[in-house]
């Protein structure tokens, strides 16, 4: 009985093992003359995208990268690198490559989560300008960031 309550355990750890994001959190490293060399790696952590309790995630789509954002963690950033060294999202014992909005789309209806509605920002160049002092072409305003709003249906 306890070899079979042992094996259980076992299965259900390595069934939800998988749907991972790994966060990896870096410091400045300095030499003793003050200048920046490389960074320093602090801390790894995971992020369970099965243990997420949210009724709503959002996840942004960038060009080199996407990130997600839920009530405890926020911007966390999923690489779609070529190289795999680069990328953080596991899918089972895989590590996968998040390309592009139909990729997010799959990976986190999998594991739950439905589409619920798709928000996109748009840059002010005149207001940018003013306070920021950028001068943005209208190639910028075409390209605003979106972002997908999630509804967790395992709650």
């Amino acid at each position: 009985m306890k070899k079979l309550l042992l094996l259980s355990a076992f299965l259900i750890f390595a069934c939800s093992y998988g749907q991972k994001i790994v966060i990896k959190t870096y410091g400045s490293k300095t030499n003793s003359f003050g200048k920046t060399i490389e960074p320093k790696l602090i801390a790894v952590d995971t992020l369970n995208i099965t243990q997420i309790k949210d009724e709503f995630i959002s996840v942004g789509l960038g060009e080199s990268y996407h990130y997600i954002s839920t009530k405890n963690y926020k911007n966390i950033k999923l690489f779609s690198s070529d190289f795999k060294s680069k990328r953080n999202v596991y899918d089972g014992d895989k590590l996968i490559a998040l390309d592009d909005e139909v990729d997010v789309l799959n990976f986190f209806h999998k594991y739950g989560f439905e589409f619920f509605k798709t928000m996109s920002y748009v840059r002010s160049s005149a207001i940018e300008k003013l306070f920021l002092g950028n001068d943005f072409s209208n190639e910028s305003l075409s390209q605003s960031p979106t972002v997908l709003i999630l509804r967790n249906s395992n709650n």
